[in-house]
């Protein structure tokens, strides 16, 4: 799935954040959608992958993630964050990724302070959800507040999804524009 996903925002609609150690080897990144922009805007973005995710997926795990992405997410996101339409509304991150042996080095940090002023210009809020309680820790420490959790349930599995933010217009203490 989550290549269905980093594609058509890395090559269409989103915004693509790198670090690359001394080799140039990637060892993190992050991947945004704008305000106004999402994964699927067009038909084409669907066939970056996801189309070809979907496909081994069957009939009752299609209807799951249409109705977790067409109603679920998104009344969470509004609801948690008080913004209509807030995934389309804010500076969304999709994906936060450092390889472990880069972790704890600020990488994270500077990704996502780029985002910031991106956020910042555009006067929006910077939004993410987080499928695991420990991840929240590490985005309180990036400047986010965790804003609502949400238990969800699957055929398959149960897990809780923490929407957080960061008010890009709010500066980091001791950061300066």
């Amino acid at each position: 799935m989550a290549r269905g996903v980093i594609r058509p925002l890395a090559r269409v609609a989103g915004e693509l954040y790198t670090a690359r150690n001394a080799q140039g080897e990637l060892v993190g990144f992050t991947l945004w959608a704008p305000p106004g922009r999402s994964t699927f805007d067009t038909p084409e973005q669907l066939e970056m992958g996801f189309g070809e995710f979907l496909a081994g997926v069957d009939d009752r795990g299609k209807v799951f993630m249409g109705h977790v992405n067409g109603v679920i997410i998104p009344r969470f996101l509004q609801d948690a964050l008080g913004i209509e339409n807030a995934e389309h509304e804010c500076y969304f991150c999709w994906f936060a990724m450092v390889q472990q042996e880069y972790q704890r080095k600020g990488i994270c940090r500077a990704l996502v302070d780029l985002a910031n002023e991106k956020a910042k210009k555009a006067g929006t809020t910077m939004a993410l959800l987080a499928g695991a309680e420990a991840k929240v820790k590490v985005y309180e420490k990036l400047g986010f507040v965790e804003r609502g959790r949400r238990k969800m349930e699957s055929p398959w599995a149960e897990w809780t999804f923490y929407c957080m933010a960061r008010e890009a217009e709010r500066d980091r203490v001791g950061v300066h524009s």
